[in-house]
């Protein structure tokens, strides 16, 4: 929100898009206020997640768990409600960090870093898309590599599983 005047009133979309794609805090900061942290908080523990806003200010304290969470459900979202919900997953597919892309495949993620915390999760869309929660400590380290190299071995992994189910399911249901 760096290019609007100090007191000037921005659009809750922007706010969204801002805090997505660029990862602002200010802009964070400005829809918990909108919203009321309490209510993020219940809205979580209703998807099921946690640890939603954990600890004293208002990034606070999640886990890979709760991600996975999130994820899900914003695919649901995105699958869900039209040209909002296109609107959304454009911003997520635009973030400025994306370390979990591999082989060219689109991803919407989202990052977060703090001092030393490093995380991104996010939903891969290869033919049979999947979420991916990867948290670190790799904050002053080579993080884009560390998070990227898991990312990539969670793919490989990923493949793997389906092309054993595909190959499994020919042998027991063709005999071959």
């Amino acid at each position: 929100v760096k290019n609007h005047k100090l007191g000037s009133k921005i659009p809750l979309r922007t706010l969204v898009k801002y805090s997505i794609i660029y990862s602002d805090n200010s802009a964070h900061q400005m829809i918990i206020s909108y919203i009321g942290r309490n209510n993020l908080k219940e809205f979580g523990k209703s998807l099921g997640a946690i640890n939603t806003l954990n600890g004293s200010d208002n990034f606070g304290h999640t886990s890979a768990a709760d991600g996975l969470i999130y994820m899900k459900k914003l695919n649901e979202f995105f699958e869900n409600n039209g040209e909002l919900g296109r609107e959304l997953k454009g911003y997520f597919l635009d973030s400025l960090q994306n370390e979990l892309s591999v082989n060219n495949l689109k991803v919407a993620n989202k990052y977060g870093m703090y001092k030393k915390y490093y995380h991104n999760m996010g939903i891969i869309y290869d033919e049979h898309p999947y979420v991916i929660s990867i948290m670190t400590l790799e904050g002053y380290n080579d993080k884009e590599t560390v998070i990227n190299d898991i990312s990539q071995k969670i793919y490989d992994l990923h493949n793997s599983f389906y092309e054993n189910r595909k190959n499994t399911c020919n042998l027991e249901i063709y005999g071959q």
